[in-house]
């Protein structure tokens, strides 16, 4: 048997998934741009930039506020096991809506990465490739130190020698 007040809570918040989520991913994108500006990156003017009509954005989030509501009422009558199942499933949608439409922004996408470097073999060795790459170039900076930090390699000039020599 579920907790009936965890349900009475939770039930109304993923009613209410699509501003919920809207303003809680505003909020972490001007987060992570380090700007608290009005911007053109919530869920209906990322449609509209797809090239939605006004009229295929509105039926667009009526249909994710159906998915939310359809969720909401399953998780009611659902034992404690899919009712977690379904959250987890839930948020995962969320994340994968966000993260195809951009709103986080462009290159914010680590799901979608991972789902990526799951079922891609080619992007997969793209990817060990760059982090053996990072690794090497991170090993030959290490070597050309002294136990200092400070660059064994003749600097140009003195204004180098102390960006480079870091105590």
């Amino acid at each position: 048997m579920k907790n009936a007040t965890a349900v009475a809570v939770v039930t109304p918040m993923i009613i209410l998934g699509v501003p919920i989520a809207d303003t809680f991913l505003a909020i972490v994108r001007r987060k992570l741009s380090g700007i608290y500006q009005p911007d053109r990156g919530h869920l209906h003017h990322r449609l509209l930039s797809l090239g939605l009509t006004h009229r295929g954005t509105v039926l667009v989030i009526y249909g994710i506020s159906l998915i939310f509501a359809t969720i909401s009422l399953l998780l009611n009558i659902s034992s404690r096991v899919g009712g977690v199942l379904l959250v987890i499933g839930l948020l995962f949608g969320v994340e994968l809506l966000a993260e195809l439409i951009e709103v986080l922004g462009p290159n914010r996408t680590p799901l979608l990465n991972l789902l990526r470097f799951i079922g891609n073999s080619s992007y997969r060795e793209e990817v060990r490739q760059r982090w053996k790459n990072k690794n090497i170039n991170k090993n030959n900076s290490n070597q050309n130190k002294s136990h200092f930090g400070c660059y064994t390699r003749r600097q140009k000039s003195i204004k180098e020698r102390k960006i480079a020599c870091l105590y």
